[in-house]
């Protein structure tokens, strides 16, 4: 499950190194390429049929179609090679599939049901620190970036690369992870026999979308609705950090600002963000078994807030650091609570409907973020940065504390709050 959830954060990562080698490659600007992810944005809402599917064939089938439905678009991307105004949407296209299939998140579930109590955050949030050892930061740029250097401010920095382009990039690592993956779920990976007795009880008949949403209760909805909530905001924030962060190290007047000349941006400033969100990760696992999920949800939305406001205040690199270590708590929470706070033989559905509705994040993230002239670099920051503030009313609805408990006690208790 860690290597997919590898090749997951890499897919969804390797933009931060290799955005605007992509805009330059189709003659338009990073701000206008945001423009077009938000418009494609909306295939992200089919990732609902990846976690039905899950629940429907089994975590092996699901979880084999999710790598297939990452791996295809990131190869077809270099055998496509887009260029000129049809490569625009050809790769806003391609680049969306490869979005929606990195929200699933469906290789959390096995984990959830199969591993003890009392580890259940901390293994949950090793797969999910597995997936985000930096590959993206240290390869992606080396691939996309050409032989010869690019004779422009924003490229100042540059060393020489392969040249092998954007789309190697994706198509390298998204056939490499895809072939791993595959060969490792066809022939080691078992169904967890939580699953194989949800199908038996339903007489091994495939469950159809329909009767898997007459199963969810009240209070899946209410649950579904509230990390949805959660998960659109998460995400929104983080895309807009995200699709920007190669113009905030180019942008000359914050360079000016900080150091009283031109600060292009570096490599380095991503790597070492890259290596910070795994120690992010760790902090979420043990958080989350040591304290509850609701104190390392506030944790990392409080430490989120402080690093996106003094990025603002300071301009300075080591603030974005901040934001590289504290988000990866929140998703660890979100990651880890999704997958064991709803019934077994619905799980899968019920955090497709999360995911699905999160999704519009993949939509008005790109579109905020290409408000970011509009708004000046200190207001966008701190705009960004209280987002993150919206996550904390969820606890308002006083969320069922999930630590050291099973999956069968959480089923039999939750409903009794």
């Amino acid at each position: 499950m860690g290597l997919i959830s590898l090749m997951d954060n890499y897919l969804a990562q390797v933009e931060l190194g290799v955005l605007k080698y992509m805009a330059y490659d189709l003659g338009i600007s990073v701000n206008e390429l945001n423009f077009y992810f938000m418009i494609y944005g909306v295939i992200a809402f089919a990732v609902f049929f990846i976690s039905w599917f899950t629940d429907a064939a089994g975590r092996k089938k699901g979880l084999m179609l999710l790598v297939l439905m990452m791996g295809i678009p990131s190869v077809l991307l270099p055998a496509v090679n887009p260029t000129g105004t049809a490569g625009i949407h050809v790769a806003a296209i391609l680049y969306s599939l490869i979005t929606m299939a990195t929200l699933a998140n469906t290789w959390q579930i096995p984990v959830a049901e199969e591993a003890p109590a009392k580890n259940r955050g901390k293994l949950g949030a090793l797969a999910f620190l597995i997936g985000l050892i930096p590959i993206y930061a240290i390869l992606g740029p080396v691939i996309a970036r050409p032989e010869t250097p690019i004779p422009l401010p924003d490229f100042a920095d540059d060393k020489p690369g392969w040249g092998w382009g954007w789309e190697w990039a994706y198509g390298l690592w998204g056939l490499i992870f895809m072939v791993l993956c595959l060969l490792l779920l066809a022939f080691v990976f078992k169904e967890p026999e939580r699953w194989v007795k949800a199908r038996e009880q339903r007489q091994n008949k495939l469950m159809d979308i329909k009767k898997a949403l007459k199963l969810m209760t009240r209070k899946d909805w209410l649950y579904a609705l509230v990390l949805a909530g959660v998960y659109f905001i998460w995400s929104a924030a983080f895309k807009m950090g995200t699709l920007q962060f190669q113009n905030f190290y180019s942008d000359a007047s914050i360079s000016a600002v900080r150091t009283g000349g031109i600060d292009q941006y570096n490599s380095l400033y991503l790597i070492v963000g890259g290596l910070l969100t795994p120690v992010g990760a760790l902090l979420s696992g043990l958080f989350l078994d040591k304290i509850g999920r609701k104190w390392t949800l506030v944790i990392g939305c409080i430490g989120s807030i402080a690093s996106f406001i003094i990025v603002a205040i300071t301009f300075h690199y080591v603030a974005m650091w901040g934001i590289f270590l504290c988000m990866p708590i929140v998703l660890g929470w979100i990651t880890v609570y999704f997958a064991e706070i709803f019934p077994t033989k619905i799980r899968a559905t019920c955090m497709g409907i999360v995911v699905t509705i999160s999704r519009a994040a993949y939509v008005a993230g790109p579109g905020l973020a290409s408000l970011a002239g509009v708004l000046g670099w200190p207001a966008y920051w701190v705009f960004t940065g209280l987002l993150m503030i919206i996550p904390l009313l969820s606890l308002l609805v006083k969320p069922y504390e999930a630590m050291h408990k099973t999956i069968e006690e959480i089923e039999s208790q939750r409903d009794a709050k």
